[in-house]
């Protein structure tokens, strides 16, 4: 936490880009209950995966939703141990997305979204998580239970406000167990539109890619960018994940001289230290970044060092750019790329941590039809909690 609060003085000046928030402008739902989805203190995919969730139990429990105003992120850190858990909540939720483009595709969804209502404070729905998707109708009835209890024993009616977990919660909560649902969570998240100023940065990224590599082919034009996320960082390789970091590298390694052959578009926050170590691994091989191909980009400028700021730069990289994406599925960053993507040009890593989390993301967001027979139980077997 000392951390945060240092680097946050130093920043002061120099903060994620200021953006008055649009949402202050009233948008009044029907009259009945409203999902309020908080930002948990997590990194950019994880805020992603309760935020997704969060919508996509409200549209199918028919309730209305407010969206967070603002997002978390680490500051100058890269994953490294001692604070990858050290967050800031002073990045405006606009800042990343397009509040207008948003609000209309959650609407287009059939989502009424509220704000700029005053309400009461939300309450933590008296629900057990995970659920499958098919029992959400279960949720729908314990909720409206609930709402004539309380309105049995109050005079006052007023619109109850929940929030479906905790508001530091994540990450599983709706477990997909049809074709149907699967592609209801993915549209919800295809629903959250970057901001102007991530789209462009992510452009102008990708065209300073294709530039340089035409010049390094004399001209001729090309048409591939391979992205692949290296994700061997402290938090996954020292904590309880234990990655395999020697295993790892070997396979990311030889996937991306199989996937991308002679250039390659790194996704992340990587030191000039790191990166040099990436590129010993790789000899023969262009590795590029977002910051070395844009290292004075104006956005990348005024949102550095917010990481899971910048993150959503890769993010669009990875989703919408790239035509070839090496995973690390284990990572819940290149899991929702390769998600949205539903495995499309997605070359998996073969390594997981102890701690199985790439099983875990593969259940919850699969990038394949039909990965599991039935997901619910793949779940409880792994993690007999979760029953």
């Amino acid at each position: 936490m000392l951390r945060v609060l240092v680097v946050l003085a130093m920043v002061t000046a120099h903060s994620a880009e200021d953006v008055t928030s649009p949402s202050l402008r009233r948008r009044v739902c029907p009259r009945g209950p409203i999902v309020s989805i908080p930002s948990v203190p997590k990194g950019l995919a994880n805020q992603r995966m309760r935020i997704v969730q969060d919508l996509t139990v409200a549209l199918s429990l028919g309730y209305a939703v407010e969206l967070p105003e603002h997002v978390h992120s680490r500051i100058g850190c890269r994953y490294e141990l001692d604070c990858a858990a050290e967050y800031a909540s002073n990045v405006s939720t606009w800042t990343l997305y397009d509040f207008d483009d948003t609000v209309a595709a959650l609407e287009r969804l059939g989502l009424c979204v509220s704000s700029g209502v005053s309400a009461p404070l939300p309450e933590v729905a008296p629900v057990t998580w995970p659920r499958a998707a098919s029992e959400l109708t279960d949720v729908w009835l314990d909720l409206e239970r609930h709402k004539k209890t309380r309105s049995s024993s109050s005079s006052r009616t007023t619109t109850q406000k929940w929030y479906l977990a905790k508001p530091t919660d994540c990450c599983t909560f709706v477990v997909p167990d049809s074709d149907v649902a699967v592609d209801l969570l993915r549209d919800v998240g295809d629903a959250l539109v970057p901001s102007e100023a991530v789209r462009r940065a992510a452009t102008d990224v990708a065209t300073a890619f294709f530039e340089k590599k035409k010049k390094k082919t004399n001209n001729k034009s090309p048409s591939v960018l391979c992205a692949a996320h290296w994700r061997d960082d402290e938090d996954m390789v020292l904590s309880q994940h234990r990655l395999s970091r020697a295993a790892y590298d070997t396979k990311m390694v030889k996937a991306i001289r199989s996937a991308c052959g002679t250039r390659v578009l790194l996704l992340g926050g990587f030191s000039a230290e790191r990166l040099e170590d990436i590129r010993a691994m790789l000899p023969g091989v262009s590795i590029d970044t977002k910051t070395t191909l844009q290292p004075t980009h104006p956005f990348l400028k005024a949102n550095d060092p917010y990481d899971d700021v910048l993150a959503l730069v890769d993010f669009e990289l990875g989703r919408q750019y790239a035509s070839v994406f090496v995973s690390s599925p284990f990572s819940s960053f290149s899991n929702q790329i390769a998600f949205s993507r539903m495995g499309r040009g997605v070359v998996d890593v073969d390594v997981d941590t102890q701690t199985k989390l790439g099983l875990l993301w593969r259940i919850q967001f699969p990038t394949t039809r039909d990965p599991f027979a039935d997901p619910c139980a793949a779940l409880a077997n792994q993690w007999p909690k979760s029953r």
